[in-house]
């Protein structure tokens, strides 16, 4: 019976321990769509502006770093405010020295749904700037860009 208990309390700790490895990793890279979740407070995000094809639509741009502060990862976020569901085609460019970027999927939105796109982990520039934007086409046919954040590590 102590041994059984002993087991049961060691695979109860492995499982927590990866539990929380895993919610220390980076999300999930493009090309899916993933469920917005705040990286607050190891996030930057620019400016909430909407799309200009429609006011329902309302997007920015956020760079998430790790705790460490040595890798970033720039996220596009879309919000469908509108009543009804929207198609929406993303591409999240990220602007770094490697000149990286990814896209998204087209997708629906439903009305309310708040969906990010997530970009590849990069290292942050030593003491400069790193720069990203998104750029939104809504319903095949309208393009738009979010307006740019930049986080500098000091």
């Amino acid at each position: 019976m102590f041994r059984s208990t002993w087991v049961k309390t060691a695979a109860a700790g492995a499982m927590a321990v990866g539990a929380l490895s895993l919610g220390m990793s980076p999300a999930v890279a493009a090309p899916y769509w993933q469920p917005f979740v705040s990286n607050a407070p190891n996030q930057t995000c620019g400016q909430t502006t909407t799309h200009y094809a429609s006011n329902n639509v309302a997007m920015q741009t956020c760079i998430f770093r790790n705790p460490a502060n040595n890798t970033y990862q720039a996220v596009a976020v879309v919000v469908n405010n509108a009543p009804a569901t929207v198609a929406v085609d993303l591409a999240a460019h990220v602007i770094h020295t490697h000149g990286t970027n990814a896209s998204c999927h087209k997708t629906e939105f439903l009305s309310g749904q708040r969906l990010a796109c997530y970009g590849p982990t990069r290292p942050l520039g030593a003491g400069g700037a790193n720069e990203a934007w998104s750029e939104i086409t809504l319903n095949n046919t309208y393009k738009d860009n979010t307006r740019a954040v930049v986080y500098g590590r000091g």
